[in-house]
């Protein structure tokens, strides 16, 4: 007899309400992106500092922690994973620009699968046999997305959504080796850092009025609660488990889209995209049976 929702134990519960919360608020952001016809640096530059400003003001008044103390005391680390986490970010939004949404989140999925293999090379961890078959088949999924974007013209922009990717796993990584230490102080900073990194290039009062919403709910509301919650989730449910919810902003972000403006993916984006979303879905699936 299955156990019904109502007895899974607390932490575990907590957990799944988390990341699914996080990714329903996360899924609109491509969106969001592309309701917003501005230049990408002007759109980065208030990206940036409306993130940094809404999580040093919860770390201020919330949590009473001074965000310049805590970065201070991160060293290293705390430097480290503001230049993987602002980079990107950067990365990201350059790519939903440049190629197609389905494409940018596809890739972006692999995230935890580039995390495995940097673990290999930085942390020592071994790669079980499981994880080099499905990543076999990723990235014959992530080839067949890749040859359809030498036709489309977006191959440029999947590029960006790769690099992306490898940068979100580097801070992953980072952040569970040090795990003991919260990385929001980064998280805060690297949001100052965007903004002052994108200000020469931009023009911040280029923003329409009709467009101030959908940049203010990005900065105030999506970015900082979606990321702010990603962080806590992983304290209550298996790495896995946090995964196999991921993969719903992979179908969500792609479905407001073309809702929204009728963006359709490439035959190839959706044909490497079955691949991907199955084999990680199978992959995460049976990596959170194991570890419960």
């Amino acid at each position: 007899m299955k156990r019904s929702a109502s007895l899974l134990p607390t932490s575990r519960r907590q957990g799944i309400v988390l990341t699914t919360f996080a990714v329903l608020i996360l899924s609109p952001d491509a969106l969001l992106i592309r309701l917003v016809n501005v230049a990408p640096w002007t759109l980065l530059f208030w990206r940036g500092l409306l993130l940094g400003l809404v999580l040093s003001a919860f770390l201020i008044f919330v949590r009473r922690i001074n965000p310049y103390l805590s970065m201070h005391s991160l060293g290293w680390r705390g430097g480290l994973a503001m230049a993987l986490f602002a980079a990107s970010t950067m990365l990201f939004l350059h790519s939903i620009i440049h190629t197609a949404v389905a494409n940018t989140l596809l890739i972006i999925s692999t995230v935890p699968l580039f995390s495995a293999w940097l673990s290999r090379i930085f942390l020592g961890e071994t790669i079980p046999p499981k994880t080099w078959l499905a990543s076999t088949l990723v990235f014959t999924g992530l080839g067949l997305i890749f040859a359809g974007s030498f036709s489309h013209g977006t191959f440029f922009g999947d590029l960006l959504g790769l690099g992306s990717s490898l940068c979100m796993a580097g801070y992953f990584v980072l952040a569970r080796f040090f795990r003991q230490q919260s990385l929001l102080p980064a998280l805060a900073t690297s949001g100052y850092a965007m903004a002052i990194i994108c200000l020469p290039f931009a023009i911040p009062l280029a923003v329409a009025s009709t467009e101030i919403i959908y940049v203010a709910i990005a900065g105030l509301l999506v970015l900082p609660l979606a990321f702010g919650l990603l962080s806590v989730a992983p304290r209550h449910l298996p790495t896995a488990e946090v995964s196999l919810i991921m993969l719903l902003e992979s179908i969500l972000g792609p479905l407001w889209v073309w809702l929204v403006m009728g963006e359709i993916p490439a035959r190839e984006t959706l044909l490497g995209g079955a691949v991907v979303l199955l084999t990680l879905m199978i992959f995460y699936g049976y990596s959170a049976l194991r570890q419960r």
